[in-house]
């Protein structure tokens, strides 16, 4: 075995050093079934089939059966962990880079981990947390300085995007954008329906429960979201004044 498990101080790591041609002179197709068994299906009553197989032909190759048992248990065990070597190679390079961003990046490393959301198994308030935990600070999302992608204003905080708001269209985002930067910045919910009427009634509620206009607004948000529908008829007549919204 020590030609096959040398490199790896004994220890069976990969699917390419499981050892049934060399212990039990499996063929090659005998192999890669017992790969398949365990890579993929990892079913109990397979792995025992397999086993028996293993056992029998490791003893009509001159095993003991207590060797050939022990050396099955490690393959065996080793089924619910292992990867191919090119596999494992290429996920040690990847979290071998994450360590080295999260370090010396982390702003930068969880704005576009946030950028690329939905992904993977965490949710947005998870990568947050752990944001934060690594001294990032989390700014909300606000009309006047997100973008539709997470932001990074400085190397230690997030401006959050609005592509992780409910209802936020890309099309209604490109608008409020370049309507900021052609016209100058909002001053409050009124002004905003005014300048941006390609918003519908949700998009502006779901902008006002994140937060995006507390900044300007100088009452709550239950208030501002009961008045969305007054805004909203009067921007239809053109008589919607762009103001802040305590001043209409």
């Amino acid at each position: 075995m020590e030609p096959i498990l040398g490199k790896t101080y004994e220890v069976v790591l990969f699917q390419e050093q499981v050892i049934a041609t060399a212990i039990a002179a499996f063929t090659p197709g005998e192999a890669d079934e017992l790969r398949r068994v365990m890579s993929h299906a990892r079913n109990h009553t397979e792995m025992e089939q397999i086993g028996r197989k293993f056992m029998y032909k490791a003893e009509q190759n001159g095993v003991t059966p207590e060797v050939a048992s022990i050396i099955f248990s490690y393959i065996q065990s080793y089924a619910s962990y292992g990867f191919c070597e090119a596999h494992a190679a290429a996920f040690a390079t990847t979290a071998y880079k994450t360590a080295y961003l999260v370090k010396h990046y982390p702003a930068q490393f969880y704005a576009s981990v946030l950028n690329q959301y939905p992904m993977g198994y965490y949710p947005v308030h998870v990568v947050c947390a752990e944001a934060r935990r690594r001294g990032v600070s989390m700014l909300p999302v606000d009309i006047n300085e997100s973008e539709w992608s997470c932001t990074t204003p400085d190397d230690q905080s997030i401006r959050l995007g609005f592509r992780l708001m409910k209802r936020a269209s890309a099309q209604m985002v490109v608008a409020l954008v370049e309507e900021r930067m052609k016209v100058g910045r909002f001053m409050g919910v009124a002004d905003f329906l005014m300048r941006v009427p390609v918003a519908d009634r949700l998009q502006v509620e779901h902008l006002i429960r994140v937060g995006a206009f507390d900044v300007l607004e100088g009452t709550d948000r239950r208030s501002l979201l009961w008045r969305v529908p007054g805004w909203l008829a009067m921007r239809e007549t053109r008589d919607l004044p762009p103001t802040r919204a305590d001043a209409c």
